[in-house]
């Protein structure tokens, strides 16, 4: 962290993705995490939803944010067991009879990608 001309600080890249992390995990309103971490709302949205600077060049691929996820057949049921949704409003379904090491590995997943 360093200081800018106009007494801001300047984070590095990792500590800007740590407050990104610190956001989407807290259940906040953007507004609600940046006053009560002392951030300036503006910053904290420019961090979550700035296209990455590699990204922006020609040719660049971006990661996706979310991974489709392939169910057996067996599980393409309209009848839920399941229903989680993440802070994100990402929804993840699991159907009735599920097994229960299946669902463990696929939450594992989904938490990885968010």
């Amino acid at each position: 962290m360093r200081l800018k001309r106009n007494g801001e600080c300047h984070l590095a890249n990792d500590q800007r993705q740590a407050w990104v992390r610190r956001y989407r995990v807290s259940g906040l309103s953007l507004r609600q995490f940046a006053e009560r971490h002392g951030l300036k709302p503006t910053r904290l949205h420019y961090w979550v939803y700035q296209q990455p600077a590699d990204a922006k060049s020609a040719g660049s691929v971006v990661t996706p944010r979310f991974q489709e996820v392939a169910l057996p057949a067996a599980l393409n049921g309209s009848c839920w067991g399941l229903e989680l949704q993440g802070l994100t409003g990402a929804v993840t379904r699991v159907a009735v009879g599920a097994d229960p090491v299946w669902v463990g590995a696929v939450l594992e997943q989904v938490r990885g990608l968010c």
